[in-house]
């Protein structure tokens, strides 16, 4: 059995990283399966990086799945999109789960919306979990609600049905909720959104609860 078989068997980092030592001590040369693989296994950002930089050093060559390895394990935004850049230059092909994950880790709605119309021009289709993300953040835009129905029209157009019935931490479904019922945190926006709500008929009453969710969830985060 070799070395990087066993490194991927290894049940921590910790036992992988020795078998990893072990090997260099008994005069083996890490390859890039390796290398990967224990990038993977890794606990944190600094261990996952550590053994990045050790492969450059090396002149190993890498590939997108490390890439995509480390951005998910960076502490920061800044670590990641440094990674991200890196992996252009490299001419390395980005996917939808590497920006998917960038976005996910950005601090404001402008560098999340920034990585989405690139990712667009890019030729990518954003999915429903990306769409959420971003969701999400509107709230931290100065005009939030005109950029929440933007998202929402754009789903329309991309025929991505908002998610219903998500779970919480405790395994119990959400349930969507009225809009314009409770909530009184967002009256000046009421109506704009029941504008949209009339210009968007037949696409919001055919996925109805997934829309009152949405904006539930909007009104809440308010």
């Amino acid at each position: 059995m070799t070395y990087s078989t066993l490194i991927n068997k290894a049940q921590t980092y910790q036992q992988g990283f020795d078998l990893f030592e072990e090997m260099k001590q008994a005069g083996l040369t890490p390859n890039e399966i390796s290398y990967s693989t224990l990038i993977n296994k890794a606990q944190t950002y600094q261990q996952g990086f550590d053994l990045f930089e050790e492969m450059k050093q090396a002149g190993l060559k890498i590939d997108e799945i490390s890439y995509s390895t480390l951005i998910k394990k960076a502490q920061t935004y800044q670590q990641g999109f440094d990674l991200f850049e890196e992996m252009k230059k490299a001419g390395l092909k980005i996917d939808e789960i590497s920006y998917s994950t960038l976005i996910n880790k950005a601090e404001t709605y402008q560098q999340s919306f920034e990585l989405f119309e690139e990712m667009k021009k890019a030729g990518l289709t954003p999915n429903v979990f990306i769409f959420n993300i971003l969701l999400k953040k509107t709230t931290q835009y100065k005009q939030p609600l005109q950029v929440f129905l933007s998202l929402l029209d754009e789903m329309i157009n991309l025929k991505i049905k908002p998610q219903v019935g998500e779970v919480n931490k405790k395994g119990k479904k959400i349930k969507p909720y009225t809009v314009f019922a409770v909530e009184n945190k967002l009256r000046k926006s009421q109506k704009p959104y029941k504008e949209w709500i009339q210009k968007n008929a037949n696409s919001s009453k055919k996925n109805h609860a997934g829309y009152k969710r949405l904006g539930q969830n909007f009104l809440n985060k308010r």
